[in-house]
């Protein structure tokens, strides 16, 4: 019972977080919508898949970055980590190629394609898991 409200916690935690963070985009390019889809399994995981459009409009990119932040404070000399395995990064279709790698303290998934460029509306449906 007790890791259920815990993990009901971090999932509301992680939902807040999730909505409160500000969207920041170049100059000229924005983000249309974000919708997060996000499951609780039994073993006190979770398993999410984002919906981002973005619309570059005439502006020449080859994708995004989706900072997700692993690892939190907990007292003045402990953090807590969590692990953030990548599923899939999609167009809702067809995968699209994607990088990940570590900066502080966010997991920051690199996503589109660097021998390809894109402009005006795009899809990206990233799925990912959270233990």
């Amino acid at each position: 019972m007790r890791n259920r409200l815990l993990l009901g916690v971090l999932a509301a935690t992680w939902v807040l977080w999730i909505s409160a963070t500000p969207v920041r985009a170049d100059e000229g390019w924005v983000i249309k919508s974000f919708h997060a889809q996000i499951a609780i399994n039994p073993d006190s995981s979770i398993d999410v898949v984002e919906n981002i459009q973005v619309d570059f409009g005439s502006q020449v990119k080859h994708g995004i970055f989706r900072n997700i932040p692993v690892r939190y404070r907990y007292d003045a000399s402990h953090d807590r980590y969590y692990v953030l395995d990548v599923k899939s990064v999609t167009d809702g279709q067809a995968p699209i190629p994607y990088t990940t790698y570590d900066q502080g303290a966010d997991r920051v998934i690199k996503i589109g394609d660097p021998n390809r460029t894109v402009t005006g509306g795009n899809t990206y449906v990233i799925s990912y898991s959270v233990r």
